[in-house]
């Protein structure tokens, strides 16, 4: 059917007149488009504003984006157009990416900004403006007022080059061709009239010229070439020809005048490179040296006054007579050169060189050699004879008042528990007096074990040396190189000599060493003999009673053990004796009793093995908890550990010491002429005799030892033995005589009486 335009208005009136019989709220039309691009009938082409009651098409979004841009200059940032369009900030971002690809060669995303073409074209005719107007203009002033990165303004104007932008960019740097060639004219007329070196940062200075570091060198090079100006560029600096000329001639000057010329000095005055070959050039005969070049006649020069010297003062110091510009290798180098020049090499036959700068004479060496060897060989004697005359253990630094109080509490303990075995009583007096006491603590610090050759080392020193010389030599105390040099030189001198002199005294003194190690070693066996003898009869004689045998078992170990270790140890001290052969013979020597000061002062000396066992035995000799088994233990792996092997007792040797006792006994019985004597005699003569068993008692021993006697006696004699112990006691207590005569004659003869003898 044909209808009309007119037909068709009046519809479409009569249908919009025509009111519907179903009205949709605005949240139905909402949930209605909702579901209807949930079923797909509408795309994702349409989205919702900010407000949420309007909807846009993406191409609508960016038709907008696209005209707010060019409303805005060309240059908008992201952030700024949701508020600008209604629409979220995702669909605005989406929008401008899609028209920046779209139209990439008119809009630019960047920087979270939006560029249209027309703002970088305003941007360029900007920059053209202020370049012709400077002639020179830095990017980096453009990148901060407009707030745009280095790289995008870069990219930007070298795209407007040529076209918009007339000039040329150096880097960051815009120039015009008027402006370099403002500056070829400023750097062609500074290099012209320069007449002293000028640095290329001072002329950039001046003229205000902005650009990258190579730019203004590489105009001035181009300058150089092109107007053929007569100097060099050194180290930045313009170095005009004239300037070079001068100073080249002060060189030659120099030279000239004081024969030498440093290479400082040179550097200084521009000769550089090409130093070597202009000193040959100017001096053919020129010696080159460390730091300077040196003319052959100023060798000769210096050699008279090195002979000079080495004639007065024995030496001479090369760096005392070269100038002050020479170094310690420009003057050895001087003197291999002249040692190599015949003119000159006399001096040199009867020197030697040390450090390389000193010349020394050969009779000064000689004369130092020869006194360096008495100083040795006087020093071995010295040292010989103060370790042979202090060899006492030094005090004890630090020890306090206190310390020493408790010291002499100690010594004072010992000498009670000394005078506490010396007593006679039947030991009700003085019961546990002296026991329980402890000894008093402390940390003793034994020094650390000398070495013995101590001495010898300290002889054999550069420090000895070094002093022996400047004695000799005071005026060489500051040359301290020179002196290490000579010492060490000197060191084997003093060593054989100090060698020599030390075996010489030991070769005089290995047949008193000798004698006195055979004496003290028979002495340690014939001691370690009578210890095992009177152990076993104190066995035998008291047997049933422990706390006797311990009492005298301990007092063997004070006596005959202390001796034991004594003979030890003067064995070992056989190489720092301490008495001269034409003082006491070695067998008297030996017999000496040592002090403990001394037998520290062995002990320190020995190896940390065999010291440990020495001292683990002289304790032993003072404690008062000792067993005769552990001590006689100790005192073997001591024995063993110096190199003596003790030998057990057997048969035959206490058969002996049985008879040599019974007669040393007998004798005193005999000779008594008091009371204690005949007492302390004639009860281990008669325990010998009865018993078969050889002692040797403390007086607080003597009671104890009757009552085991009285089954071996006749009751009459057992009574008179007490009998005279008691007037002993008594006599010893109030200090008169109170011994019956008759009492001591009964005893005397019953001691005497050889109804029981020994058999051999």
């Amino acid at each position: 059917m044909d209808l009309s335009l007119d037909d068709l208005l009046s519809g479409l009136e009569a249908v919009q007149q025509k009111k519907v019989s179903i009205s949709l709220s605005e949240r139905n039309t909402v949930e209605l488009i909702i579901k209807l691009k949930e079923l797909g009938f509408i795309g994702n082409e349409l989205l919702y504003t900010a407000n949420g009651r309007e909807y846009v098409t993406k191409d609508k979004l960016v038709t907008e984006l696209r005209d707010i841009v060019e409303e805005h200059g060309g240059r908008l940032a992201l952030v700024d157009v949701p508020a600008l369009l209604g629409m979220d900030l995702g669909h605005c971002q989406a929008a401008a990416e899609g028209l920046a690809k779209e139209h990439s060669s008119r809009i630019t995303l960047a920087q979270g900004e939006i560029f249209s073409l027309s703002y970088f074209k305003d941007l360029a005719n900007e920059i053209e403006e202020k370049l012709q107007s400077a002639g020179v203009l830095p990017l980096s002033d453009i990148a901060r007022s407009h707030g745009l990165s280095m790289d995008m303004l870069s990219s930007e104007v070298t795209k407007a080059l040529g076209t918009i932008i007339h000039g040329k960019m150096d880097g960051i740097v815009l120039y015009t061709d008027a402006y370099i060639t403002r500056v070829r004219c400023q750097i062609r007329g500074a290099l012209r009239g320069a007449l002293q070196p000028v640095q290329m940062s001072v002329l950039k200075q001046d003229f205000g010229v902005e650009g990258p570091a190579a730019f203004f060198p590489g105009l001035v090079d181009e300058v150089i070439a092109a107007e053929n100006l007569k100097g060099k560029i050194v180290s930045g600096s313009w170095i005009p020809h004239a300037h070079l000329q001068a100073q080249q001639e002060a060189v030659s000057s120099f030279y000239s005048q004081n024969h030498y010329v440093s290479k400082e000095y040179a550097k200084k005055h521009g000769v550089t490179d090409t130093i070597d070959a202009y000193m040959k050039g100017m001096d053919p005969d020129t010696i080159l040296l460390d730091t300077v070049y040196v003319s052959p006649q100023l060798v000769h020069s210096l050699i008279p006054d090195v002979e000079e010297r080495v004639q007065e003062e024995g030496f001479c110091n090369m760096l005392d007579v070269v100038p002050i510009d020479f170094s310690a290798e420009d003057a050895s180098g001087l003197l291999q050169h002249a040692q190599k020049d015949s003119s000159s090499s006399g001096i040199f036959s009867h020197t030697d060189i040390f450090c390389d700068t000193i010349v020394v004479s050969h009779s000064m060496v000689e004369d130092i050699s020869e006194n360096l060897r008495q100083e040795a060989t006087k020093r071995a004697k010295e040292e010989h004879v103060a370790s042979t005359m202090n060899k006492e253990v030094p005090p004890e630094s630090g020890k306090s008042t206190k310390a020493g109080k408790k010291k002499g509490k100690k010594v004072s303990a010992a000498e009670e528990t000394e005078e506490d075995d010396d007593s006679w009583d039947m030991g009700k007096g003085k019961k546990g007096k002296g026991r329980g006491k402890k000894k008093a603590k402390g940390a003793e610090r034994q020094q650390q074990q000398q070495t013995m050759d101590e001495a010898s080392s300290a002889v054999k020193s550069k420090a000895f040396v070094i002093g022996s010389i400047c004695r000799m030599y005071p005026d060489m105390e500051d040359h301290e190189e020179f002196l290490s040099s000579l010492a060490a030189k000197m060191l084997p001198v003093v060593s054989a000599a100090y060698d020599k002199a030390a075996n010489e005294i030991f070769t005089a003194g290995a047949s008193r060493r000798r004698e006195l190690k055979e004496h003290a070693t028979s002495l340690l066996q014939s001691t370690f003999y009578s210890l095992q003898n009177f152990s076993k009869g104190v066995e035998v004689l008291f047997e049933t009673d422990e706390v006797q045998r311990t009492s005298a078992e301990r007092h063997l170990i004070k006596t005959l053990g202390s001796a034991c270790s004594d003979a030890l140890l003067h064995f070992l001290s056989a190489d720092m004796s301490q008495q001269d052969e034409e003082e006491i013979s070695a067998k008297n020597s030996v017999k000496r009793h040592l002090e403990q000061a001394e037998r520290n002062a062995i002990i320190q000396q020995c190896p940390s093995a065999l010291s440990k066992a020495l001292s683990d035995v002289v304790s032993a000799t003072r404690s008062n908890q000792t067993m005769m088994e552990d001590f006689q233990k100790q005192l073997l792996e001591a024995a063993e550990e110096s190199g003596i092997r003790l030998k057990p007792l057997d048969k035959k040797t206490e058969a002996s010491l049985a008879a040599q006792q019974k007669d040393t006994l007998s004798v005193q019985v005999e000779g008594a002429d008091a009371g204690p004597v005949l007492l302390a005699a004639a009860v281990p003569l008669l325990i010998l005799t009865r018993m078969k068993a050889c002692v040797s008692l403390p007086g607080k021993s003597l009671a104890p030892a009757i009552q085991s006697l009285k089954e071996y006696l006749e009751e009459e004699d057992a009574t008179h033995l007490e009998d005279l112990h008691k007037q002993v006691i008594e006599e010893l207590k109030s200090e008169e005589s109170r011994v019956d005569s008759s009492l001591s004659d009964k005893v005397r003869a019953l001691a005497l009486s050889k109804s029981h003898p020994i058999s051999s």
